[in-house]
């Protein structure tokens, strides 16, 4: 599948090229941003990075030793995608838009117990 066209000098015109990519094309940056607790915090698996692995990333927070990230009422979640074309320079036009397609946020409320009261 030809994914961009790249101008050719020596021909004068554009032809159609294939950019084959190996691995992951995006990021998925997390930010939470809570009120009057010093603004907002960043999670990835590098600072700035945001996560990269398509299958499931982990989000932990390094200010507290590696625990999961505690969301508080109030607090707003927002997420940055960032995607990242190997081979492709600024001559190139792309065909067709890249897509990006979900991201599933998993979270847990706290763990609750249930009791039994025999008589």
């Amino acid at each position: 599948m030809k994914s961009v066209f790249s101008y050719q000098a020596d021909q004068g015109r554009h032809t159609p090229i294939c950019l084959p990519q190996d691995g992951t094309l995006c990021s998925l940056g997390i930010r939470v941003v809570s009120e009057g607790e010093g603004g907002a915090r960043e999670f990835g698996d590098a600072p700035g990075a945001g996560y990269s692995d398509s299958g499931f990333s982990v989000m932990t927070d390094p200010g507290t030793g590696g625990h999961s990230v505690r969301i508080r009422k109030g607090d707003v979640i927002q997420y940055r995608v960032r995607m990242q074309i190997k081979g492709l320079v600024p001559e190139m036009i792309l065909l067709a838009t890249p897509v990006f397609d979900d991201a599933t946020i998993y979270y847990s409320s706290g763990v609750t117990f249930l009791t039994m009261k025999l008589k």
